[in-house]
């Protein structure tokens, strides 16, 4: 059977995931004091400043929660509402290699997809990479949208939240599709062959398990 080749859900998994690494470096939390204007260039560039009558925005990037010192006087000391967890230095850090750790699974899972016939482990690892990468900011909605009552200003999620779990969820269907692409081809090699199939993982041709 001729070896089909196609790779568009490559570039557009690839390119989606790739989208998503660059909006970590645009503004993740947006912080106003309810009366200050934001223009796009202050929200891209993470500025910080006073606008008319003592008014006050602020939008912070990846690198500044990473940092933390201007997060936490510019923000967090406004807060005065309750707790439920507080999240110091090491937590920052553990949700920063989580997200690595994701991405990583992501990039070599589709990377190893391309193959001919790739195994079904390959098949998991990438979604469950792909849902990783969405995770954070899922959290970061969840976090944002408890604690706004607790702020005399008005805080905001930013860009980057928005645009991570759309390109997670566009990658997943493009990875989706090559895996039942796959599993198409390899039935119709199967009739072709008259082969008999049994019950199970349809990952490969039977001669090669």
């Amino acid at each position: 059977m001729k070896k089909t080749n196609r790779n568009g859900w490559f570039y557009v998994a690839l390119g989606a995931l790739t989208v998503s690494v660059l909006s970590l470096f645009t503004p993740i939390i947006v912080y106003t004091d309810g009366s200050a204007p934001r223009s796009l260039l202050q929200m891209f560039s993470g500025q910080t400043g006073a606008g008319s009558a003592g008014s006050f925005y602020g939008s912070y990037t990846i690198l500044d929660l990473l940092a933390g010192d201007r997060f936490v006087k510019e923000v967090l000391v406004d807060y005065q509402g309750k707790v439920l967890w507080r999240i110091d230095t090491l937590d920052v850090i553990a949700l920063a290699l989580l997200a690595i750790a994701a991405l990583s699974a992501s990039l070599v899972g589709i990377c190893t997809m391309r193959s001919q016939y790739h195994r079904k482990w390959q098949f998991i690892m990438t979604l469950a990479g792909l849902a990783g990468t969405a995770f954070p900011s899922l959290l970061i909605f969840y976090a944002v949208n408890q604690s706004q009552r607790g702020f005399s200003g008005v805080i905001q999620c930013g860009i980057a939240p928005v645009i991570m779990p759309i390109a997670a969820l566009i990658s997943m269907i493009a990875v989706i599709y090559r895996r039942s692409t796959v599993q198409k081809e390899i039935r119709q090699r199967a009739r072709a062959e008259n082969l008999i199939w049994t019950a199970g993982d349809l990952d490969q041709p039977a001669q090669h398990r």
